[in-house]
C-alpha cells in the first residue's frame, strides 16, 4: 500500500493507475469533468 503526506501526490497516484485516492471534492472536480478520475461514490446529500 502506498501512502502519501500530500494530497496531490495521492491524487496523481489515481491519474496513473496507482490505487485509489481520497481528496476532497473541491480538488478533484477538475480531473472527474475530464475523466481522468471516476468517483467512487456520490458525495452525501447536503442535510440543510
Amino acid at each position: 500500500m502506498l501512502r502519501f503526506n500530500h494530497t496531490a501526490l495521492a491524487i496523481d497516484a489515481a491519474i496513473n493507475g496507482q490505487g485509489v485516492a481520497m481528496a476532497p471534492s473541491l480538488l478533484l472536480t477538475q480531473d472527474l469533468t475530464q475523466n481522468r478520475l471516476t468517483a467512487l461514490w456520490q458525495p452525501a446529500p447536503d442535510p440543510r
